[in-house]
């Protein structure tokens, strides 16, 4: 799975692999030093750098969704990237490079956004796209 959003710089790892939490709840490792878990009591995913556990990231998107597509997160003590405190729009996709991640998560092909047709389930595609004179 990889994501999409950070900056080169961040100290946050860009590719995971599924893992089940001693919970049973689904959630990423990073292939560096990157956790990602759900708390069902704070209701939030938490990315987290194992060797680290000032940096931080939370999002409020639902367990349901497994973070799979976009989601605001807000991210601490990340400097290089967001200083003390940013917020950022993350997507944990498993899309190609030659697909377009809808908001959802679903892929299609890269050629379909902004075509004036609505490709993706959730219309996600024909958003923010801006006419090139």
């Amino acid at each position: 799975i990889k994501v999409h959003g950070l900056c080169q710089r961040s100290k946050f790892d860009s590719t995971y692999e599924v893992l089940n939490d001693e919970r049973g709840y689904l959630g990423y490792k990073g292939l560096r030093n990157t956790k990602v878990s759900y708390n069902p009591k704070e209701r939030q995913w938490k990315m987290y750098l194992v060797n680290n556990p000032n940096i931080t990231a939370y999002s409020n998107a639902s367990m349901e969704s497994l973070l799979m597509g976009n989601h605001m997160w807000t991210v601490f003590n990340d400097f290089d990237c967001f200083g003390a405190v940013g917020t950022t729009l993350l997507s944990f996709t498993t899309c190609a490079e030659d697909q377009f991640t809808c908001n959802n998560g679903l892929c299609i092909n890269i050629l379909k956004r902004c075509n004036s047709q609505p490709d993706c389930s959730d219309l996600s595609d024909e958003f923010d796209c801006k006419k090139i004179d």
